[in-house]
């Protein structure tokens, strides 16, 4: 924090300024030799422009929930920057959308912090801009959101909706069933075989348009064991109808895990430990008390069946033909 507190934002200003004039100078120049369209012109000089803004905003990043450090002249220059953000023709223009992405998070920082409700948040900073940026902030506050689902979320989803057709609302309209509200929660995450983080509802979008067998197993688990090469055999024999088999365990150990998991031929790729399930909200939802157990779950994210058949149950290919036929 010591070197933060010496913050020189002139000296950074600077920088960024020089940085900018080197990058105009070269496209005067790369224009003297070739010829280029008005439109990749156009383009290169709104890129260069915004990404000399987004330097001038980035010191914020470094803040974290204490900016005292930064002088009074960053606030004024940031603060003079928003009535450059209106360009209707630069929304699809990567610089400016990244900027704005900054701004949003700059004027938007007091009620983060304060951990204001989403809804407040979302109107205060929308209303510093207009047009189709004022669309685009809009969207990017939602899609921020989306996984956290604040109190106020849906509602303040339902408006933007209502209120265009297009891209974006699209995107909204596509993604947003998705989301399980009763598992919007810290204690609702997944580990993949490499140790990266997921949780219930990226899973779910990452198998958006299949159908999703869920196999709750652990290495200890004699029956769970027995069931897989069926779970397996199932995948297979579905895999050309959009239908995925997902393991997930509920072991203590990464390595338990893992060896049982080659050990059964799981296939890498499709699963997932709960750590710490004991407090898992994955858990708690679903009522998992006894394993092994199953979960169908529709090509829309909506759960068909909270304890579906085991694999080679007859009357689960009976339900996953209902399902199929009602998809056509």
């Amino acid at each position: 924090m010591v070197a933060l507190k010496k913050f020189d934002y002139d000296e950074w200003n600077k920088k960024a300024t020089d940085v900018y004039d080197t990058r105009k100078k070269f496209l005067n120049d790369y224009r003297r030799h070739f010829t280029i369209s008005n439109q990749f012109d156009q383009y290169v000089q709104t890129f260069f422009k915004y990404a000399f803004y987004l330097q001038l905003i980035a010191p914020i990043h470094f803040a974290s929930n204490d900016s005292s450090f930064l002088p009074k002249t960053y606030y004024k220059t940031i603060d003079s920057l928003a009535t450059k953000f209106n360009c209707d023709s630069c929304v699809l223009n990567a610089a400016y959308q990244w900027s704005v992405s900054n701004l949003i998070e700059y004027f938007g920082r007091n009620l983060e912090f304060n951990k204001r409700k989403f809804s407040l948040r979302y109107e205060t900073t929308s209303k510093l801009f207009s047009g189709k940026t004022k669309r685009f902030v809009q969207f990017l506050q939602l899609k921020r959101n989306m996984n956290l689902m604040p109190e106020d979320y849906k509602e303040v989803v339902v408006n933007f909706e209502k209120n265009g057709k297009d891209i974006y609302s699209r995107y909204m309209l596509e993604n947003e069933p998705l989301i399980d509200s009763s598992l919007i929660h810290e204690n609702n995450g997944l580990l993949d075989v490499y140790g990266i983080k997921t949780d219930w509802n990226r899973l779910l979008r990452k198998y958006k348009g299949k159908t999703i067998y869920v196999d709750f197993w652990a290495s200890w688990c004699v029956p769970c064991r027995k069931e897989i090469p069926y779970s397996i055999k199932l995948g297979n024999t579905l895999k050309n109808k959009n239908f995925i088999v997902v393991f997930i365990s509920i072991d203590d150990g990464i390595s338990k895990w893992k060896n049982a998991m080659k050990e059964n031929g799981i296939d890498s790729k499709n699963s997932f430990i709960i750590p710490n399930w004991k407090t898992s909200e994955i858990i708690k939802r679903f009522k998992v008390n006894l394993i092994p157990r199953y979960l169908l779950i529709g090509k829309n994210g909506q759960i068909v069946s909270d304890d579906a058949p085991s694999p080679e149950d007859k009357n689960l290919k009976e339900i996953i033909g209902r399902i199929e036929s009602a998809n056509r």
